[in-house]
C-alpha cells in the first residue's frame, strides 16, 4: 500500500474545504442578487419547489424564505465545519496510527535482532559440543590404543611366561639326572624372576605413567563440559563412570598380576603336573576375565549409546517446541498487521468516500450556479416572448408573480399564482401569456434542467420587463 504524507493530506482537505465555502458563499450571493432583482426586473431563475395550485405569497412569506434560505446555508456551514473537524480527526488518527506502525517495525526489527543473535548462540553451542564430542571421541580412541596396548603387553607376558614354564619343565626333567645341572637351574630361575619383577615393576610405571595421561585428561574434560549445562553433566557422570569401570579394571588387572605373581611363585614350588594344571587353570581364568571386561566393556557402550540418543531426542524437542513457539510468535504478529492494515485502508476508503461525497457535492453546486448563470442570460428572451403573446386587459399599473414549471425542451408544464395583481382577469391574461409562449427559451444543457424546471417570474408591464 502507498503511503500518504497526513501533513499533506491534512493541507489538501483543508483546502478542499475553503473551495467548497467559498462556492457556497459565492452560489448564496448570486441566489440573493437574483431574488432581489426580479421584483425590479420581473424575472427569477431560483427554482423553487411550490404547489401546483395558485395560491399568493405575500413579503412575509418572502421573509421566511430567505430565513429558510439562510439557515439552510447557516447548517451547510456547520456541516461542513463538522466534516473538517472530522478530516482533523482523520488525519491525527492517521499520524497515530503510522507512528504506530513504525513502532512495531522497529519491535519486529528487535524481535528479528534477537532471533539471529539466538540462532548465532545456538549455532556456536552446536559447534562447540561438535568440538567436544570430537575431543570425547579422541579420548576414547586414546583409551582404547591404551587397552589393545595393555592386551598386547599382557599376551606378550603371557606368551614369556609359557616358554618360561616349558623351559622350567625341561630344566626339572634334567634335574632328576643331574644335581648340578639342577643347581644350574636353580641360579637360571632366580634371575628369570627378577626379570620377570623387573618387567613387572616396567609394567606398572606404565600404567602409572597412562593413568596420569588420562588423569589430565579428565581435568580437561571436566573444565570443557563445565560450559554445557544438564547436558553436559549427564556426560560428565557417564565418563566418571566409564572411568570407575576402568580403574576397576585396572584395579582388577594389578590384583591379577598380583595374583599371578603368587601363582608363579607357588608354581615353582610345586610339581610339574600342579604347575600344568594350574597354568590351565589360570588361563581358563583369563579368558573368563577377559570375557568379562569385554562384556561390560559393550554394556557401557550401549548405555552411552542409549544416553547419547536420549540426550539427541531431548534436544530436537526442545529445537522443534522453539521452532513452533517462533512460528507462532511470526503468525501472530503477521495477523496483528493484516488487521491493523483492514483498519487503516477502512479508515482511507471511509476518507475517500467522504472527499467524494465533498466534491460531488462541489459539483452539484458549480452545475447549479452555472445553470442559474446560463438561464439568466435566457431571461430577455423569455421576457420578451411572454410580452409578444400578453393582450393587454388593462391601462392600470399591475403586476403578478407567478412560478412556472417547464418540461426538457422548455414546455410550460404549469402556472402557479404566487403574487395576485388584485385583478383576477389580469393574473388570467399572464398566465395565458406564457403558455401561449411555450415552449420557452432555456439552455440546451440537460444536466441544468433539475435547477431550472421551476422559476419564479414577475410580470410588470410598467416596467416593460420581466
Amino acid at each position: 500500500m502507498k503511503n500518504r504524507n497526513p501533513r499533506n493530506f491534512g493541507t489538501k482537505s483543508v483546502l478542499l474545504a475553503l473551495l467548497v465555502h467559498v462556492a457556497i458563499v459565492l452560489a448564496v450571493g448570486v441566489n440573493i442578487y437574483f431574488q432581489q432583482v426580479i421584483p425590479s426586473n420581473t424575472q427569477s431563475s431560483k427554482p423553487t419547489e411550490a404547489p401546483i395550485q395558485a395560491h399568493a405569497i405575500s413579503e412575509q412569506a418572502i421573509e421566511q424564505e430567505l430565513e429558510q434560505i439562510r439557515l439552510k446555508e447557516e447548517q451547510e456551514r456547520q456541516k461542513l465545519l463538522s466534516q473538517k473537524r472530522e478530516l482533523e480527526a482523520v488525519r491525527k488518527e492517521q499520524e497515530q496510527i503510522e507512528q504506530q506502525r513504525e513502532r512495531e517495525e522497529k519491535q519486529l526489527a528487535m524481535i528479528e535482532s534477537r532471533k539471529l543473535e539466538e540462532e548465532k548462540r545456538v549455532h556456536e553451542l552446536e559447534e562447540q559440543r561438535l568440538k567436544q564430542e570430537e575431543e570425547l571421541r579422541e579420548i576414547e580412541n586414546a583409551r582404547q590404543q591404551e587397552a589393545e596396548k595393555l592386551a598386547e603387553l599382557n599376551k606378550q607376558r603371557e606368551e614369556h611366561l609359557e616358554k618360561q614354564i616349558a623351559q622350567q619343565l625341561a630344566e626339572a626333567q634334567a634335574a632328576e639326572q643331574k644335581r648340578l645341572a639342577e643347581e644350574t637351574k636353580r641360579q637360571e630361575e632366580t634371575r628369570q624372576l627378577a626379570l620377570l619383577e623387573e618387567q613387572k615393576q616396567k609394567l606398572q610405571s606404565e600404567l602409572d605413567a597412562m593413568n596420569q595421561e588420562q588423569s589430565n585428561k579428565e581435568t580437561l574434560l571436566k573444565e570443557l563440559e563445565k560450559q554445557e549445562q544438564e547436558r553436559l553433566q549427564k556426560r560428565q557422570r557417564e565418563q566418571k563412570l566409564v572411568e570407575q569401570k576402568q580403574a576397576e579394571a585396572q584395579t582388577a588387572e594389578q590384583k591379577r598380576l598380583a595374583e599371578e605373581a603368587k601363582r608363579q611363585e607357588e608354581a615353582q614350588q610345586l610339581a610339574l603336573s600342579e604347575d600344568q594344571k594350574k597354568l590351565a587353570q589360570a588361563r581358563e581364568e583369563e579368558k573368563s576375565r577377559r570375557a568379562e571386561e569385554t562384556k561390560r566393556a559393550e554394556e557401557a557402550e550401549k548405555l552411552a549409546l542409549v544416553k547419547q540418543r536420549e540426550e539427541q531426542l531431548d534436544r530436537q524437542r526442545l529445537e522443534d517446541a522453539e521452532r513452533k513457539r517462533l512460528a507462532d510468535e511470526r503468525k501472530k504478529k503477521q495477523e496483528e498487521e493484516r488487521l491493523r492494515q483492514a483498519k487503516l485502508e477502512e479508515r482511507e476508503r471511509l476518507a475517500k468516500v467522504e472527499q467524494e461525497q465533498i466534491r460531488e457535492e462541489a459539483r452539484r453546486k458549480q452545475v447549479e450556479n452555472d445553470a442559474i448563470a446560463a438561464f439568466n442570460k435566457y431571461v430577455p428572451q423569455i421576457r420578451q416572448k411572454v410580452v409578444e403573446n400578453w393582450n393587454r386587459v388593462t391601462q392600470k399599473t399591475l403586476k403578478t408573480g407567478v412560478i412556472v414549471e417547464i418540461d426538457r425542451s422548455g414546455g410550460v408544464q404549469s402556472v402557479t399564482i404566487t403574487e395576485s395583481s388584485g385583478s383576477n382577469e389580469f393574473d388570467r391574461s399572464v398566465s395565458l401569456a406564457i403558455r401561449k409562449a411555450s415552449p420557452l427559451p432555456i439552455p440546451d444543457n440537460s444536466d441544468f434542467y433539475e435547477y431550472i424546471r421551476k422559476f419564479r417570474f414577475v410580470f410588470d408591464p410598467s416596467r416593460n420587463s420581466s
